[in-house]
């Protein structure tokens, strides 16, 4: 199976072109910092999230809902926040 390796600014300026890559078959790995992630496409149409994903957005909601997040009004702070991640 071929692999691509790339970061995340290079995903975020060609999403399409690498989740076309993603849907024939090819391996791409998004570096970020120390982390790496892989895209995989889900099998179903009817995919339902898992207990920790459930979880997860309900941490979120209650973030959002006490003021525990970060937002942008541009597109400047929107990549500088991106890149710090």
């Amino acid at each position: 199976m071929q692999t691509i390796d790339i970061t995340t600014t290079t995903f975020r300026q060609s999403q399409k072109k690498y989740l076309d890559m993603v849907r024939k078959g090819i391996k791409v790995l998004i570096h970020s910092g120390t982390d790496i992630f892989q895209i995989v496409p889900v099998e179903s149409k009817t995919w339902e999230p898992s207990e920790d994903t459930l979880k997860a957005m309900d941490q979120a909601r209650e973030d959002y809902e006490n003021g525990n997040y970060v937002s942008c009004s541009s597109k400047e702070e929107l990549d500088a926040l991106l890149e710090k991640l």
